[in-house]
């Protein structure tokens, strides 16, 4: 099994990616992407281009163990430059842990969603008033853009809402899932309990986006 590199830029259009120079403390390292390696997404209200690049172990190794790492992304209207943050980098460390891992870690346990009816529990109940509804992004009104979220959120036992991940989305890059995650964390409830005692509780929630 090889680890494989994936670089992927936005924009108002398409460009094409020519070439990748990815330096890692002060060592350039140069791909050309096969075309098969290279997609381009035109869902949602950016251009997203991507590049999948196989057998990159040596690369991707060298990026976790960096302190410093820039990637410049070669088009037709020249090269774009970012660098990694600490965290992007932290997010190699793991790829490669895992990677080289005996034993992958056991999968978490499903979490109780408030909609199964099980003995002992009592599913928290909406504050009606607080459900607000998302405001349509700026961006995807000046689009036409249309799209639906799915939000997995978690009800704390002091009637709060948290938003854990971003499930699913329609049309990317279009401002929709912030906008559903500010709503949803305004979202109050009288909370439940499980064997009488507060508790809390998983939930997924479809957003719709819609012109009215």
């Amino acid at each position: 099994m090889s680890l494989l590199l994936n670089v992927s830029r936005q924009g108002e259009r398409r460009t094409g990616i020519k070439s990748l120079q990815v330096q890692v403390d002060g060592v350039i390292h140069s791909l050309t992407p096969k075309r098969s390696e290279l997609k381009v997404d035109t869902q949602g209200c950016r251009v997203v281009e991507s590049a999948l690049v196989e057998g990159q172990d040596e690369l991707i190794r060298a990026v976790a163990s960096a302190r410093e790492v820039s990637v410049d992304i070669v088009s037709v209207d020249g090269p774009q430059s970012f660098r990694l943050t600490p965290e992007e980098i932290a997010d190699f460390v793991r790829i490669v842990a895992l990677r080289d891992a005996a034993h992958l870690p056991e999968p978490e346990k499903p979490q109780t969603d408030p909609k199964r009816k099980e003995e002992g529990l009592t599913n928290p109940q909406a504050i009606r008033e607080s459900k607000v509804k998302p405001e349509f992004p700026v961006l995807a009104r000046g689009r036409m853009a249309t799209g639906k979220v799915t939000l997995h959120a978690v009800v704390h036992p002091d009637g709060t809402t948290e938003v854990l991940d971003v499930v699913k989305s329609s049309a990317r890059y279009c401002g929709f899932e912030q906008a559903a995650i500010d709503a949803v964390r305004q979202w109050r409830y009288i909370p439940g309990s499980k064997d009488g005692k507060p508790a809390d509780f998983h939930f997924t929630v479809d957003i719709d986006f819609v012109w009215k």
